[in-house]
């Protein structure tokens, strides 16, 4: 027996000389068979799966025929929308008829506008809901509100943050922000276009 460390074991130590002495014997039939089945698969946890299939590359195909059914439904439900809104078909949640409200059309002529909104004292002065539709002929601003009766303050909104009072409007009076305010009496059933 020779005195070398671990690290240089080989087949001239005694360990690798015993197992060279022994005869080679065939495993049996099944061996890894046997030895993979008792082995449980580690499943990975909900995370991981999420992760793997986000990570993942996947493809799909579609026939030409699939393909144009899709493109033509896209392109129709597109239209109809476009249509709907510019005309007036689909309403905002703020174009529902409460009962004892007046429908009133808010209109505003700014073409080169990217966007306009109403706000005024029966939206506490907050533009969210209250974004005006531009007709595509006219460059018209227009929204339907139903309102109470009442007195109402309100401007227009131009481009997030320009302040513009109604040019149609029958009076208007100054706030305490050195703007114009805009004044709409509603009486109870006579709607009013302004």
């Amino acid at each position: 027996m020779s005195h070398h460390d671990e690290a240089s074991w080989g087949p001239h130590d005694e360990l690798g000389l015993m197992i060279g002495e022994k005869p080679y014997v065939k495993p049996p039939l099944g061996l890894s068979r046997r030895i993979m089945s008792g082995i449980s698969p580690k499943h990975p946890g909900w995370l991981r799966k999420l992760y793997m299939r986000m990570t993942t590359p996947m493809t799909f195909s579609l026939s030409p025929l699939t393909a144009s059914v899709a493109a033509a439904f896209l392109i129709l439900s597109g239209g109809y929308m476009y249509n709907a809104i510019i005309h007036g078909h689909l309403r905002s949640p703020t174009t529902r008829q409460v009962s004892g409200h007046v429908p009133v059309v808010f209109r505003y002529q700014a073409p080169e506008a990217r966007s306009v909104s109403v706000i005024g004292t029966f939206n506490h002065w907050d533009s969210k809901g209250y974004e005006m539709v531009q007709g595509p002929e006219t460059g018209s601003w227009t929204i339907r509100v139903d309102l109470p009766p009442g007195k109402h303050d309100y401007v227009f909104l131009v481009n997030g943050k320009e302040i513009a009072p109604d040019p149609h409007a029958d009076i208007s009076k100054a706030d305490d922000y050195g703007h114009r305010n805009s004044i709409l009496f509603i009486k109870g059933n006579n709607g009013q276009k302004i």
